[in-house]
């Protein structure tokens, strides 16, 4: 089942380890159809601290890539902690998030492509499109499908058709 961002909520003010950063795979967006992802887009792949089997997944940024550990403050708002140095603000008003609380197997494929170290399956994943500009909210549904609004692709179409049908009737 696929939580609403308002339901992703646990996943704030709690401390992520980084995993492994690296470019979207072509085979995963071959196989996945990028889900607002292009084909070598930045990701990073972040457990949570006390939780192994809780993943996050961040997408578009780099500013990522320099993050041992994150602490998700809000949406929009994350505290970097670098390699080395005092912590960092990353902020992006334009962030979108969304959150999967059953076993995500993209998030365990991106996960093993961007590292050799043997870990969990995921159980829980939250992911964060850190865009660089404002998009249309685009989440997976339960079925992987991409949906607009948690429309059916079809539906939306219908509903576009209806639409187009009442305009003609009322200029005749």
């Amino acid at each position: 089942m696929v939580e609403s961002r308002m339901n992703c909520k646990r996943i704030f003010r709690k401390s992520w380890i980084l995993i492994c950063s690296g470019d979207f795979p072509d085979d995963i967006y071959t196989k996945y159809g990028g889900y607002q992802m292009g084909d070598k887009d930045p990701y990073s792949v972040f457990h949570l601290e006390y939780k192994p089997t809780t993943f996050l997944l961040v997408f578009h940024n780099r500013e990522f890539f320099k993050c041992i550990a994150l602490d998700l403050i809000n949406v929009t708002t994350s505290e970097c902690l670098p390699q080395s140095g005092a912590p960092e603000i990353i902020s992006n008003p334009n962030n979108q998030i969304t959150c999967v609380n059953h076993a995500f197997l993209m998030a365990d494929e991106l996960a093993s492509a961007c590292t050799t170290r043997q870990l969990p399956d995921n159980d829980y994943t939250a992911i964060l499109y850190a865009n660089e500009e404002k998009q249309s909210f685009l989440h997976i549904n339960e079925n992987s499908r991409c949906s607009y609004f948690g429309l059916n692709n079809w539906m939306l179409l219908l509903l576009l058709c209806l639409l187009w049908l009442f305009i003609i009737f009322r200029l005749r």
